[in-house]
Protein backbone atom coordinates (compact mmCIF):
# COMPACT_ATOMS: atom_id res chain seq x y z
CA UNK A 1 0.00 0.00 0.00
CA UNK A 2 2.86 2.39 0.86
CA UNK A 3 4.54 1.66 -2.47
CA UNK A 4 1.29 2.33 -4.33
CA UNK A 5 0.77 5.59 -2.40
CA UNK A 6 4.34 6.73 -3.21
CA UNK A 7 3.69 5.98 -6.88
CA UNK A 8 0.54 8.12 -6.82
CA UNK A 9 2.38 10.96 -5.06
CA UNK A 10 5.09 10.94 -7.72
CA UNK A 11 2.45 10.89 -10.47
CA UNK A 12 0.72 13.92 -8.91
CA UNK A 13 4.03 15.80 -8.62
CA UNK A 14 4.78 15.12 -12.28
CA UNK A 15 1.29 16.19 -13.29
CA UNK A 16 1.62 19.37 -11.23
CA UNK A 17 4.92 20.21 -12.97
CA UNK A 18 3.36 19.66 -16.39
CA UNK A 19 0.37 21.88 -15.59
CA UNK A 20 2.64 24.57 -14.15
CA UNK A 21 4.77 24.54 -17.31
CA UNK A 22 1.72 24.75 -19.57
CA UNK A 23 0.29 27.70 -17.66
CA UNK A 24 3.45 29.77 -18.01
CA UNK A 25 3.51 32.01 -21.07
CA UNK A 26 5.94 31.15 -23.85
CA UNK A 27 7.11 34.74 -24.25
CA UNK A 28 9.77 35.82 -21.74
CA UNK A 29 8.42 39.38 -21.77
CA UNK A 30 5.43 38.29 -19.67
CA UNK A 31 5.78 39.29 -16.04
CA UNK A 32 4.25 37.63 -13.02
CA UNK A 33 2.06 39.80 -10.81
CA UNK A 34 0.40 37.88 -8.03
CA UNK A 35 -0.56 34.47 -9.39
CA UNK A 36 -1.00 35.52 -13.04
CA UNK A 37 1.25 36.48 -15.94
CA UNK A 38 0.84 39.69 -17.94
CA UNK A 39 2.31 41.16 -21.09
CA UNK A 40 2.22 44.97 -21.10
CA UNK A 41 2.89 46.31 -24.60
CA UNK A 42 4.92 49.50 -24.39
CA UNK A 43 6.57 49.73 -27.82
CA UNK A 44 3.78 49.94 -30.38
CA UNK A 45 0.23 51.21 -30.31
CA UNK A 46 -2.49 49.37 -32.23
CA UNK A 47 -6.27 49.40 -32.52
CA UNK A 48 -8.37 47.14 -30.28
CA UNK A 49 -8.78 44.41 -32.92
CA UNK A 50 -5.04 44.18 -33.57
CA UNK A 51 -4.38 44.16 -29.80
CA UNK A 52 -6.84 41.25 -29.50
CA UNK A 53 -5.02 39.38 -32.30
CA UNK A 54 -1.54 40.06 -30.91
CA UNK A 55 -2.52 38.65 -27.52
CA UNK A 56 -3.89 35.52 -29.23
CA UNK A 57 -0.60 35.10 -31.11
CA UNK A 58 1.16 35.14 -27.74
CA UNK A 59 -1.14 32.38 -26.46
CA UNK A 60 -2.96 34.88 -24.26
CA UNK A 61 -5.95 37.22 -24.35
CA UNK A 62 -6.56 40.88 -23.60
CA UNK A 63 -6.69 41.63 -19.89
CA UNK A 64 -9.93 40.49 -18.26
CA UNK A 65 -9.84 42.13 -14.83
CA UNK A 66 -11.31 40.17 -11.95
CA UNK A 67 -10.94 42.52 -8.98
CA UNK A 68 -9.79 45.86 -7.61
CA UNK A 69 -6.70 44.09 -6.25
CA UNK A 70 -5.74 42.82 -9.70
CA UNK A 71 -6.43 46.27 -11.18
CA UNK A 72 -4.09 47.86 -8.62
CA UNK A 73 -1.34 45.30 -9.32
CA UNK A 74 -1.52 45.94 -13.06
CA UNK A 75 -1.77 49.75 -13.03
CA UNK A 76 1.23 49.84 -10.72
CA UNK A 77 3.27 48.61 -13.71
CA UNK A 78 1.94 51.03 -16.35
CA UNK A 79 4.12 53.75 -17.89
CA UNK A 80 1.69 55.36 -20.30
CA UNK A 81 -1.84 56.76 -20.19
CA UNK A 82 -3.88 54.42 -22.44
CA UNK A 83 -4.07 50.59 -22.62
CA UNK A 84 -6.63 48.33 -24.27
CA UNK A 85 -8.30 45.59 -22.19
CA UNK A 86 -10.79 42.92 -23.30
CA UNK A 87 -14.18 44.54 -22.60
CA UNK A 88 -16.29 45.96 -25.41
CA UNK A 89 -19.85 46.60 -26.51
CA UNK A 90 -19.43 45.51 -30.13
CA UNK A 91 -22.46 43.19 -30.06
CA UNK A 92 -24.99 45.43 -28.35
CA UNK A 93 -24.73 49.11 -27.43
CA UNK A 94 -24.75 49.66 -23.69
CA UNK A 95 -23.95 46.02 -22.93
CA UNK A 96 -20.22 45.75 -22.22
CA UNK A 97 -18.91 42.18 -22.25
CA UNK A 98 -15.56 40.47 -21.92
CA UNK A 99 -14.20 39.26 -25.27
CA UNK A 100 -12.57 36.45 -23.28
CA UNK A 101 -15.69 35.05 -21.62
CA UNK A 102 -18.62 36.62 -23.50
CA UNK A 103 -20.04 37.63 -20.11
CA UNK A 104 -20.29 40.96 -18.34
CA UNK A 105 -16.91 41.91 -16.88
CA UNK A 106 -16.33 40.86 -13.27
CA UNK A 107 -14.70 44.20 -12.51
CA UNK A 108 -15.24 47.66 -14.02
CA UNK A 109 -14.00 50.92 -12.55
CA UNK A 110 -15.21 53.71 -14.82
CA UNK A 111 -13.82 57.23 -14.78
CA UNK A 112 -16.58 59.68 -13.79
CA UNK A 113 -19.11 60.34 -16.58
CA UNK A 114 -18.10 57.14 -18.39
CA UNK A 115 -19.06 55.25 -20.45
CA UNK A 116 -20.08 58.06 -22.76
CA UNK A 117 -20.87 58.36 -26.45
CA UNK A 118 -20.42 56.05 -29.39
CA UNK A 119 -17.21 54.37 -28.25
CA UNK A 120 -17.31 50.58 -28.09
CA UNK A 121 -14.03 49.32 -26.64
CA UNK A 122 -12.68 49.69 -23.11
CA UNK A 123 -9.29 51.05 -22.14
CA UNK A 124 -7.50 51.66 -18.88
CA UNK A 125 -6.87 55.40 -18.99
CA UNK A 126 -4.90 57.70 -16.73
CA UNK A 127 -6.50 61.05 -15.95
CA UNK A 128 -4.38 63.20 -13.66
CA UNK A 129 -2.76 60.69 -11.34
CA UNK A 130 -5.60 58.14 -11.39
CA UNK A 131 -6.15 55.14 -13.64
CA UNK A 132 -9.70 53.97 -14.33
CA UNK A 133 -11.69 52.70 -17.30
CA UNK A 134 -12.97 54.61 -20.27
CA UNK A 135 -14.77 53.65 -23.46
CA UNK A 136 -12.89 54.65 -26.60
CA UNK A 137 -13.16 54.18 -30.37
CA UNK A 138 -11.95 50.65 -31.19
CA UNK A 139 -9.91 52.12 -34.06
CA UNK A 140 -7.87 54.33 -31.74
CA UNK A 141 -4.27 53.12 -31.51
CA UNK A 142 -3.24 52.41 -27.91
CA UNK A 143 -0.87 50.18 -25.99
CA UNK A 144 -2.46 46.99 -24.63
CA UNK A 145 -2.26 44.41 -21.85
CA UNK A 146 -2.45 40.63 -22.34
CA UNK A 147 -2.76 37.89 -19.75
Amino acid sequence: LTEKLNGHEQYLKNLSNIVSTLLKPHDPSFQQLGSKYYYIESLSRVNWFEAHNRCKKLGAHLLNLQSKEEFNLVVGQLKYEHYWIDSNELSKTGDFVSSTTGNRPNFILWHSNEPFGNENCVEIKKVGSEYAMNDNSCNQELYFICE
